[in-house]
């Protein structure tokens, strides 16, 4: 990709950036799952269901 977009010169710095949004990413889902560990199971097993219903849902709409 960084080939792709002529970036070759400056690969260290696209990479960084890169990883910099991925660990920005992971800290804010550790946080989410946290927060919903803390509700309880039952809370657990309802925001899953709700994210596979809803991911169904958008499966079936793009095909």
């Amino acid at each position: 990709m960084i080939d792709k977009n002529h970036l070759e010169d400056k690969r260290a710095e696209v990479l960084s950036a890169y990883n910099m949004g991925v660990n920005f990413v992971e800290v804010v889902f550790l946080f989410a799952s946290a927060f919903i560990a803390g509700l309880g199971v039952s809370a657990c097993f309802t925001v899953v269901g709700v994210l596979m219903i809803l991911l169904a849902g958008v499966h079936v709409i793009k095909r």
